[in-house]
């Protein structure tokens, strides 16, 4: 039997995971870039995408690989070639904060991995639990997410949405 406290430190590993899940997708759904995605939409159709690369080039996979790399790299410089300095900004601090995030909520997996190895006491029956687990609160996140956006989007359509309450009429 575990006690209270294996308990709260497997809780709130957990919740350490989720928590800058949970940050990360309230503060990139609030960046500019995500409120506009028709402009990047725009200038990503804008710029001519380099040629395919011929399916043959799988019978040596090493030189595929590189050959998909170059042509990735050189879409990806047009593209940033075609962006205004101000746009290019703001994609690179989009990036920057998704990044920031993502090592944080990863920190805290590997932080969640290790209390439910010693909860479990079973390497795979732990490493089952943990990869259910962070499933599940990416799954909680995406659900808070979507159910916030619903209510907002409800809200924005309502034709009595108009800084009055209901109440107060």
């Amino acid at each position: 039997m575990q006690t209270p406290i294996a308990w709260c430190g497997l809780v709130g590993a957990w919740l350490l995971f989720a928590g800058p899940l949970y940050q990360a997708a309230l503060e990139l759904r609030a960046h500019e870039i995500a409120r506009d995605r028709s402009y990047f939409a725009a200038t990503v159709s804008a710029v001519p995408k380099p040629p395919r690369i011929s399916y043959w080039w799988w019978l040596v996979p090493p030189i595929r690989m590189v050959l998909e790399r170059r042509r990735s790299l050189r879409f990806r410089r047009a593209l940033i070639a075609a962006l205004s300095p101000k746009d290019h900004e703001a994609l690179l601090t989009f990036f920057d904060k998704a990044t920031g995030w993502m090592l944080v909520a990863f920190g805290a997996l590997l932080l969640a991995t290790k209390e439910t190895l010693g909860f479990v006491h079973s390497p795979v029956a732990g490493l089952l639990v943990a990869a259910g687990l962070s499933a599940l609160s990416a799954l909680v996140v995406a659900l808070r997410i979507g159910t916030t956006e619903r209510q907002l989007r409800a809200r924005s359509l309502d034709p009595d949405a108009s800084g009055r309450s209901r109440s107060s009429r």
